[in-house]
């Protein structure tokens, strides 16, 4: 949500112009990294994360694991809501896996839960739409996302939505529906106005899936095109 850590205190004050929906983030790379990048210790940022945006009225949650920013939480409509973290190491690391393999147990052991949705800022390896992902965090990220993806596989997983890819992509990966929605304000990665727009996703919960609408808004590409309406 921002471009460096620094400027959370300033996101936080913003965020009561969401009043009253509840805001629940999966960490990114510039969370953790000065421009995304530069890296200022991902403990202590990890750890300011967490104290800035988790455990509060509004986000009433904490990270299932300590020194991460890594949680489920149900919300209306019957949506098991996880969030996974890609960025602070290559990959998610086992207790991570492990987390996550008794997280959707859980969930499918629950008759509340019809739908289950992970949110994590890289997308998974081998999506086929762009390797600016796990893909390029080395062979043990792409491993841990092969075996995060036949997690999701084998309990259902209803949706995938990843970010960190300045663009719009909408693909299918191992029958699973999955977004790349990298496109609320960052410079665009491409062009071309199937991918290179400024946009947020609208999800509405049907009785029979989870309805996806693309909402467009102006802004530019960083090839200096105008974003389509």
């Amino acid at each position: 949500m921002e471009l460096t850590p620094q400027l959370d205190a300033h996101f936080s004050n913003e965020l009561p112009l969401l009043d009253p929906i509840p805001f629940y983030p999966a960490l990114g790379n510039h969370e953790v990294r000065v421009f995304g990048f530069a890296p200022i210790g991902n403990e202590q940022a990890e750890k300011a994360f967490r104290a800035r945006f988790l455990g509060t009225p509004r986000t009433p949650v904490t990270s299932s694991i300590e020194d991460k920013v890594v949680y489920s939480v149900d919300v209306p409509g019957g949506v098991h809501f996880i969030a996974l973290d890609n960025v602070s190491q290559a990959g998610f690391g086992p207790a991570q896996l492990e987390w996550l393999s008794h997280d959707l147990e859980r969930a499918g052991a629950d008759a509340k839960v019809r739908y289950v949705v992970i949110g994590m800022h890289k997308p998974l390896a081998h999506n086929g739409v762009s390797t600016h992902g796990m893909d390029s965090d080395g062979p043990q990220a792409v491993a841990d996302s092969d075996a995060a993806l036949a997690l999701f596989v084998e309990h259902h997983v209803s949706l995938v939505l990843a970010s960190h890819v300045h663009e719009f992509a909408h693909f299918n990966q191992a029958g699973i529906d999955s977004y790349i929605t990298g496109g609320l304000g960052a410079p665009l990665d491409r062009s071309g106005e199937d991918h290179a727009f400024h946009h947020f996703l609208q999800l509405d919960v049907g009785d029979d899936a989870i309805h996806v609408t693309v909402v467009r808004f102006d802004g530019k590409s960083s090839f200096g095109e105008e974003g389509p309406e």
